[in-house]
C-alpha cells in the first residue's frame, strides 16, 4: 500500500531533497521500534538492510528498547545455529 503524506515546506526545506522519502521511512521505523511495536529484525526488514546494519542504525540514533524474551530466545537460537555448523 502506498500512502501520500503532506509535509509542510518549512520541514522540507530543512531536509536534503535527495533523501526525503528515505528520511521519512527511517523516522517512522525508528519511532515504531522505540515504541516497542517492532523488533530490530523488523527494522532491518523494513529498511531493507542487514540485521547488523539495523543495530548500527539504531545505535546511531540512540534507540534503545528492552529485549523481549522471545527476541532473546530467537537470537540465542540463531547464535547456536551459527556456531554449531
Amino acid at each position: 500500500m502506498l500512502q501520500t503524506v503532506n509535509i509542510p515546506d518549512k520541514i522540507l526545506n530543512i531536509l536534503p531533497t535527495d533523501r526525503i522519502a528515505e528520511n521519512v521511512r527511517e523516522s517512522l521505523v525508528l519511532k515504531m521500534y522505540m515504541e516497542g511495536k517492532i523488533s530490530a529484525g523488523k527494522v532491518a526488514e523494513l529498511l531493507d538492510i542487514s540485521r547488523h546494519d539495523a543495530d548500527v542504525f539504531l545505535s546511531e540514533h540512540n534507540a534503545h528498547q528492552s529485549i523481549s524474551i522471545d527476541d532473546y530466545n530467537q537470537d540465542l537460537k540463531n547464535l547456536n545455529s551459527l556456531f554449531s555448523s
